[in-house]
C-alpha cells in the first residue's frame, strides 16, 4: 500500500531513500495487476512521464 510504501522511505532502507529523505505523497494510483503497475511506474519514470506529472501534480 502507498503508506506502507512511504514509512519504508522515510526509514532510510535504502542508500538513495536515506539521503533523500524525508518524503511526501502527493499522488497515487491503483490498478488490478502488478504489471500494470510496473507499467505505469516505468512510464512516470521516463521523461514524458515526469512531464506529465509536472503538469499534473504539484
Amino acid at each position: 500500500t502507498p503508506s506502507i510504501r512511504l514509512k519504508e522511505h522515510n526509514e532510510g532502507t535504502n542508500k538513495w531513500t536515506r539521503q533523500n529523505k524525508p518524503f511526501e505523497l502527493l499522488y497515487s494510483e491503483s490498478y488490478k495487476t502488478n504489471h500494470e503497475a510496473r507499467k505505469r511506474e516505468s512510464f512516470l519514470k521516463s521523461g514524458q512521464g515526469r512531464k506529465w506529472l509536472d503538469e499534473h501534480v504539484k
